[in-house]
């Protein structure tokens, strides 16, 4: 009886670790987990959602999506290192290649916050990019790794 016991409680054990295994990556989990936005419980729309990684690490990730962010998470944003929009000149690496990824034009959005981090400093093409646009509600991240 004591082994059906310790049988039950490990094959139980067993089934909760492997599901945590397979948790779906979603654009509202990568958000959280990578810059601690929740926006699970604010409606939001999700417009684009590419993600391609190869065994060796390299891949890229790209969200797009519309949520009205509410100061609280701006404010967040900006405590993890987010800055105050407009980008000053000369901040992104092929600023021309990251629009044309995202399909924005970066000079023409004034209001809002953005985060930019090369991984590489000898390769402009790998970065981390977040920016979110206050007048659109537009949110995009970008990581692209080579």
């Amino acid at each position: 009886m004591k082994y059906r016991y310790i049988f039950l409680l490990f094959a139980l054990f067993s089934l909760a670790s492997c599901t945590s295994w397979f948790v779906e990556r979603t654009p509202e989990y990568i958000l959280w987990k990578v810059h601690g936005l929740n926006v699970e419980n604010t409606e939001h729309w999700v417009y684009a959602f590419e993600e391609q990684w190869c065994p060796n690490g390299d891949g890229f990730l790209k969200i797009k999506m519309k949520v009205a962010l509410d100061e609280e998470q701006i404010a967040h944003l900006l405590s993890r290192g987010a800055k105050p929009l407009p980008i000053p000149d000369g901040t992104i690496g092929k600023q021309s290649w990251l629009e044309g990824e995202l399909g924005i034009d970066l000079d023409s959005i004034s209001d809002g916050v953005y985060f930019y981090k090369p991984i590489s400093p000898g390769s402009p093409f790998e970065c981390t990019f977040l920016l979110y646009d206050k007048a659109s509600k537009m949110l995009y991240y970008y990581v692209n790794v080579m």
